[in-house]
């Protein structure tokens, strides 16, 4: 069955460093396993949940997107004058997620990236699995 071509975009995009505990919640209380409350949450590290952190809200539901797609987020910092750019593939998504439009993206491996740290400039670019790019937001200073 063919799916015609979705135009994407990203309709909002919000950052912040993140500590662990504020991803514990009762069930992870009870079951001693994180739970992502139906939440698309990717790590650069996923044994490390304390980091910085982008919510990136499409305007189609993640289960649009092609199979083998990749989201690619670059930053200039305060710390790092030179662009520091982190790539993840977007997973199939599970039933639990079919109309979720929400990516969270968590740089939680890189001590560049710390609760004081200063983003001067970014971008992020949806790729399809060739790199072409189906979507991109940038700050002002990018």
């Amino acid at each position: 069955q063919h799916i015609p071509k979705k135009k994407f975009s990203i309709d909002t995009l919000s950052a912040s460093y993140r500590t662990e505990d504020s991803f514990k919640g009762i069930v992870e209380a009870f079951s001693k396993r994180e739970s992502k409350g139906g939440r698309c949450i990717l790590r650069t590290n996923e044994e490390q949940r304390a980091g910085f952190y982008l919510t990136v809200k499409f305007n189609h539901a993640l289960a649009l997107i092609p199979p083998h797609s990749k989201i690619r987020v670059s930053f200039i910092t305060q710390h790092a004058p030179q662009e520091v750019s982190y790539e993840w593939e977007i997973p199939e998504v599970s039933h639990s997620l079919i109309l979720q439009n929400e990516l969270i993206l968590g740089i939680t491996d890189h001590p560049q990236f710390s609760s004081s740290t200063n983003v001067i400039a970014w971008q992020v670019e949806l790729l399809d699995p060739q790199g072409a790019i189906l979507a991109t937001q940038k700050s002002f200073a990018w």
